[in-house]
């Protein structure tokens, strides 16, 4: 007999011991995770039930993200605090979003777009472009009610402090400058 047909019967059985201990080792008891017990032990809800559960428990709802009020890299996202403080009717975090030299407060937003229902502001993709010390971010938005009242279509523009000497945090940090969307023109 040769070396190499030794080789191959001993390879073999090698293989065959490895697989014969790894299936061994899959054959234990697993724990269950305390999720598989919960429901395990949880009757089932009634869709009635589940149904009255779901209509006591208000979501979840996330804070306005605040430091999107400093933000000097991204206008979206100082866009985005805006329009979902317009969605919850947050007059006041709202106006923070525009340039205090506007003069735009919440008591304005509030008789703007206060309604029964909220106000839906979606917000393009927008473009850039700097000035003499100054960058501008100009977006397309709409805004709709979700009532069948008209949709509101226009622009909002933002601007900001090109990192100027002396400049506050709020002229370096992204402002609305100015919006064609509704009464505040």
């Amino acid at each position: 007999m040769r070396p190499a047909t030794l080789k191959r019967p001993l390879l073999a059985v090698a293989c065959s011991t490895a697989l014969v201990i790894l299936a061994g080792c899959g054959a234990q008891e697993s724990t269950p995770e305390p999720a598989d017990i919960a429901s395990s032990e949880t009757p089932a809800d009634t869709g009635t039930e589940a149904a009255e559960a779901a209509d006591a428990t208000p979501p979840v709802q996330e804070p306005l993200d605040y430091s999107a009020l400093i933000e000097r890299e991204k206008p979206s996202r100082l866009l985005h605090f805006y329009a979902e403080a317009l969605r919850r009717q947050d007059w006041s975090a709202a106006a923070l979003a525009w340039d205090s030299g506007v003069g735009v407060s919440g008591e304005m937003l509030a008789a703007a777009y206060g309604r029964e229902t909220q106000p839906s502001l979606a917000i393009g993709k927008g473009s850039a472009e700097g000035a003499a010390g100054s960058f501008f971010y100009e977006a397309p938005a709409v805004l709709d009610y979700g009532d069948g009242s008209d949709t509101v279509r226009g622009t909002i523009t933002l601007r900001r402090a090109n990192d100027v000497p002396g400049a506050s945090e709020e002229q370096l940090s992204w402002r609305i400058k100015s919006s064609t969307i509704g009464p505040l023109k």
